[in-house]
């Protein structure tokens, strides 16, 4: 049987067959009829109330879950570097490269060269990138002269080209002003 609530205009038109074979009087049998659908109806919408009900309380809990499963997510993560951290740490110290056993290793290796932006002015315009949100309407009037055209300049958003920077301190060992190269080391872990 379907479900009266999305199929009320059926259950109508049977109604309205039986208010004409009446001649439009109000049979028992109508208000019977009447009245099974009304109470289907009600029937229906409050177990799909129900149903909505525990839906919205289980999305609650997953919601609950969802910011626990996070927190233990940093947790975990922020154990895992310090215990990295440690090993590298203590390997160094130690003056060893690699330790072993068995068909298990932990080994020293360099990380990559990283950027560090220690003043963003000293940082030459070359290195500085800007990434912009603008609207299509907007990124039109900016290709054919967004100052000409009397719209309000788009909110700009600067980040450091690190990429540009430390392929440029590959090439000429000299720092970019306003920049610091930092190297250091990490372990990796097989087996």
């Amino acid at each position: 049987m379907k479900n009266l609530l999305w199929s009320v205009p059926e259950n109508f038109k049977h109604i309205y067959m039986m208010l004409d074979e009446a001649d439009g009087e109000l049979t028992p049998e109508i208000e019977l009829e009447l009245d099974k659908i009304e109470a289907d109806e009600v029937g229906r919408a409050f177990s799909m109330k129900a149903i909505l009900t525990t839906m919205k309380d289980k999305a609650t809990i997953a919601k609950a879950k969802k910011a626990e499963y996070s927190a233990l997510q940093k947790s975990f993560e922020t154990g895992e570097k310090q215990i990295k951290q440690w090993l590298t740490d203590y390997l160094v110290k130690a003056g060893k490269k690699e330790l072993s056993y068995e068909a298990e290793s932990i080994k020293l290796r360099k990380t990559p060269d990283a950027v560090i932006v220690t003043d963003e002015d000293e940082i030459p315009d070359q290195w500085k990138k800007y990434d912009v949100k603008m609207t299509y309407q907007q990124w039109q009037d900016f290709k054919s002269g967004c100052e000409f055209s009397g719209m309000e300049v788009p909110e700009a958003k600067l980040s450091i080209d690190k990429a540009g920077i430390k392929a440029e301190y590959k090439k000429t060992k000299l720092e970019v002003s306003g920049t610091e190269i930092r190297s250091g080391q990490t372990v990796t872990l097989k087996g």
